[in-house]
């Protein structure tokens, strides 16, 4: 049975019930499938076109390619970072206290278990498109919907770092790492510790070595849970050949700090015979920036985050981009701020 409708070109067509083809459409007078012929009678060709003759394809050129890509990267990129708390096509409302943060959800479910779950599941959440927080700070969810936006945070306060100490961005950092596993962001946890690792690094103040590995351990579980392991990397370093009366008599609190912490103890006898093992002739010239460093690598966790598991080898060099990142990120918000 067949049956005719108008086409918006002002065709009659002709439907048909339809077929499913075992064998290629037979070619029409003209040597063409009928399919690939235009709707259009009336297109009228160049007087020097050869049907049979196809049109010169450019060569194509990898490095023109490889900008192409790499300018819609950072497009891309870019057009992430001005969605943050942009109320244009926002979608959803995440709520914490006096603050409403507006958001996506393309942006935020993608990166989070806990948004995913949110927007996904049969729960009030997802038909409303509004997520209220009561048992964090606003300025902590701010923080963690920069990192989704922008894949960094602010570890000092926004009117400057003018009174910011060390321990403040500890506990900042702490408590974003905290967060990545709450909130189910692996990503944000390895920030946190990169973050935290350099903050230490650019200190180089001992007891502030020891203090910040003393809440690590308490706050963190994990035989080699990251977080843990960048202050074992940290004081490996700062007591590199450093024996047991040394450490007691020069610094008491690590001796404490190996006592309270048994792992810690092993850790570090394990990094000192590392240092043993490859000494400093064997890592290059220390002195220079970058700094060379035990290998490692990250080791995703069943407990949402990242571990650290050091390796055996050769020291390589410090990656001076990663560091430079940490920091460059930091430098343009406190900027933007200031």
């Amino acid at each position: 049975m067949t049956d005719t409708t108008q086409s918006i070109f002002g065709r009659t067509l002709r439907e048909t019930s339809t077929t499913i083809a075992t064998e290629p459409e037979p070619e029409t007078e003209d040597g063409y499938h009928s399919d690939a012929e235009s709707l259009i009678s009336n297109i009228t060709l160049p007087s020097d076109y050869a049907e049979d003759t196809p049109p010169p394809s450019p060569r194509p050129s990898r490095q023109n390619d490889d900008n192409v890509i790499q300018n819609v990267a950072l497009t891309t990129e870019e057009t992430v970072n001005d969605m943050f708390l942009n109320p244009d096509f926002a979608d959803i409302k995440v709520i914490c206290g006096d603050r409403v943060f507006p958001a996506h959800k393309m942006i935020l479910c993608p990166q989070s278990d806990f948004f995913a779950a949110c927007f996904q599941g049969p729960f009030r959440e997802s038909h409303e498109g509004v997520v209220t927080i009561t048992d964090e700070k606003p300025k902590t969810i701010y923080r963690l919907l920069h990192f989704l936006y922008k894949k960094d945070y602010l570890d000092v306060p926004s009117a400057g770092a003018a009174g910011c100490d060390l321990s403040y961005c500890t506990k900042v950092n702490f408590t974003m790492y905290h967060l990545a596993y709450k909130f189910g962001i692996p990503e944000l946890a390895k920030r946190a510790a990169v973050k935290q690792r350099y903050l230490l690094r650019s200190n180089g103040i001992i007891e502030t070595d020891i203090w910040s590995a003393d809440l690590a351990y308490r706050c963190f579980k994990g035989r080699h849970d990251a977080m843990r392991m960048i202050h074992v990397a940290i004081l490996g370093c700062e007591f590199e050949g450093i024996n047991g009366e040394d450490m007691e008599k020069k610094h008491p609190e690590l001796k404490k700090l190996c006592e309270k912490y048994p792992e810690l103890c092993w850790d570090l006898m394990v990094y000192r015979d590392w240092e043993q093992r490859f000494p400093d002739e064997d890592r290059g010239n220390g002195d220079e920036y970058p700094s060379w460093e035990r290998p490692y690598e990250w080791v995703r966790n069943k407990r949402g985050g990242y571990d650290i598991e050091f390796q055996w080898g050769p020291a390589r060099p410090m990656d001076v981009g990663v560091a430079w990142g940490v920091y460059e990120g930091a430098f343009k918000e406190y900027w933007k701020y200031s």
